[in-house]
């Protein structure tokens, strides 16, 4: 498996761009995070908000290291430092922590595709390709744990987890058929945007189930001329 924090990956230039962080990349442990045990004046929307990040980012480290099924209630307080009876006050289960986890990542890898450099000539669409591309390869390169527990762990977490991968997927291609890379493919885009994201995503994700994440970064060249259908 790949290393635990998030590192620099192979493939572009990317010393000069601080890390996505998606949930996992932190440790709850930082005592930075850490709460004033007894009487405080820290007010109780601000202490349960700290308590549920530390879960999502102890949950994501657990699933990727042990396994979903292997991924105890109890294992996960004690990486959070969060009690037992705390989790059952913010998530009803397992099940709904998991939910909490992938839609936390899933929206920031979205803004981090949203907030990709834009190319300096806006009808250059494989620079716009390029761009969000790269944006979804850097940040699971640089998150190997959420990586692993959004591509593989994640098909494990029973019916309401699979919905909501579908429920995304379903998003991406209706996206896809309202861009103009429907437009250039001669295939009717509610047939090509399955093909073409699917195809990608399964690149990466035989990747990922390698433990080869920190290469993702140098799949953008194929991943783009795959998009395009420029071969």
């Amino acid at each position: 498996m790949d290393d635990e924090r998030g590192t620099a990956a192979a493939g572009g230039n990317r010393a000069d761009l601080p890390p996505v962080v998606l949930p996992g990349y932190r440790s709850a442990r930082d005592p930075s995070r850490a709460l004033a045990v007894g009487p405080h004046k820290l007010p109780r929307e601000h202490v349960s908000q700290v308590q549920r990040d530390r879960l999502l980012d102890a949950f994501v480290q657990v699933v990727a290291e042990h396994g979903y099924e292997s991924a105890g209630v109890k294992a996960i307080c004690k990486r959070a430092g969060v009690a037992f009876t705390t989790f059952y006050d913010l998530f009803e289960s397992k099940e709904q922590l998991f939910l909490a986890a992938y839609d936390a990542g899933i929206a920031i890898l979205i803004d981090s595709v949203r907030n990709a450099p834009a190319p300096a000539d806006p009808d250059d669409l494989r620079a716009r390709v390029e761009s969000g591309l790269g944006a979804i390869l850097n940040a699971l390169a640089d998150n190997p744990l959420f990586a692993r527990f959004f591509a593989v762990e994640i098909h494990k977490a029973g019916a309401e987890a699979q919905d909501r991968v579908d429920e995304t997927f379903e998003q991406a291609f209706s996206l896809f058929a309202r861009s103009k890379l429907a437009a250039n493919h001669h295939t009717p885009a509610d047939d090509v945007g399955p093909l073409v994201i699917g195809g990608a995503y399964m690149r990466i994700y035989f990747y990922i189930r390698a433990g080869r994440t920190a290469e993702l970064p140098d799949l953008l060249p194929v991943l783009t001329s795959f998009v395009l259908f420029d071969f």
